[in-house]
């Protein structure tokens, strides 16, 4: 179809704007802000055209949310658009997979979204796997593991947990009974009563020290561990079989400082992000991603990136990245 690849100056105001076309798990206020400051200068000429759905009366916005509401920001009377022929669903539909190679990176909410879209859908949800990964463009394990995730939470609405009175040795609690009868022991155990001659408190205390031993043991690192169990390798009629290694002191040594990533530190998210992956690539003279701007702010991190040596960018890169895990 020739209007398949039309491209027009729509107005801003004609453009219909549903949250439910819109796959990100949110929108990104510095990412509309930088765009803003773009547009006001250059207009929209930077950016790639939206993409619409036009069923003969509405334009349904599908990809381009954060170009559109900068638009509206830089009060622009019309935005480069893309204008295919469709209605609301057909926005949705394209939505789920857009972003994968151009314009703000998709987080992993934003991925989870898109597919929750799709298999949350009466028509879409009968998809198989790989169907709804291809259109949300992600691994398949993401859609098993969010059906897994849905069948589990239908599971839970509707078999809920039911609490009867329960009396051991002298004392009352409560059991829950949902699980009463599952193989495999699944079913969760009945908290012990304290016996008589114990403390509550004394009891309480023991159990919560103890679950705070066990989360140690579970975020402790097979090193750790070994150590660990020298430390209280005693048997109980002899001394400790083993002495532990010494645990290792303490650095001491300060970090040295990193000129570009005190520099780095100081843009905005957006701009951390591409001057970063512009180091990673090697510093190019030339970048071919449309969506890089080089802003007056980033002009000095690059050239002090330029002019650091391979090991201070490689501990820029190390610092940096710590920040954006």
């Amino acid at each position: 179809m020739t209007n398949e690849t039309k491209v027009t100056n729509l107005p801003v105001s004609a453009i219909k704007v549903d949250p439910a076309c819109q796959a990100r798990a949110e929108m990104n206020t510095e990412t509309v802000n930088d765009y803003a400051e773009v547009m006001k200068e250059r207009g929209d000429e930077s950016f790639p055209a939206i993409v619409v759905f036009h069923d003969g009366a509405d334009y349904w916005l599908s990809d381009g949310f954060h170009r559109h509401q900068a638009a509206i920001k830089a009060k622009l009377d019309c935005l480069k658009s893309r204008i295919r022929p469709g209605g609301r669903r057909d926005a949705i539909l394209n939505s789920v997979g857009t972003n994968t190679n151009h314009g703000l990176r998709r987080t992993n909410a934003d991925k989870r979204r898109a597919v929750s879209i799709l298999l949350h859908d009466e028509e879409w949800s009968t998809w198989g796997n790989r169907e709804i990964a291809r259109r949300c463009s992600v691994d398949e394990g993401l859609v098993r593991k969010l059906k897994e995730e849905q069948g589990a939470a239908s599971v839970s609405a509707d078999c809920p947990q039911i609490a009867r009175k329960v009396e051991r040795n002298g004392t009352t609690f409560e059991m829950k009974t949902s699980n009463i009868g599952k193989k495999d022991g699944a079913a969760d155990p009945p908290p012990l009563p304290p016996a008589r001659n114990e403390d509550p408190q004394q009891v309480s205390d023991e159990t919560a020290q103890l679950q705070e031993l066990v989360i140690a043991w579970s975020r402790a690192s097979e090193e750790v561990r070994q150590r660990f169990v020298a430390i209280i390798g005693v048997s109980q009629a002899g001394p400790r079989l083993t002495e532990p290694e010494p645990f290792p002191e303490p650095s001491t040594t300060e970090p040295q400082e990193n000129p570009l990533f005190e520099m780095w530190k100081a843009l905005k998210s957006n701009t951390q992000r591409d001057s970063r992956k512009w180091v990673i690539d090697g510093c190019p003279s030339e970048y071919r991603d449309s969506h890089f701007t080089i802003t007056e702010r980033l002009e000095p991190f690059r050239a002090v990136a330029l002019a650091a040596t391979e090991p201070e960018r490689d501990q820029f890169l190390e610092l940096s990245g710590a920040m954006t895990v």
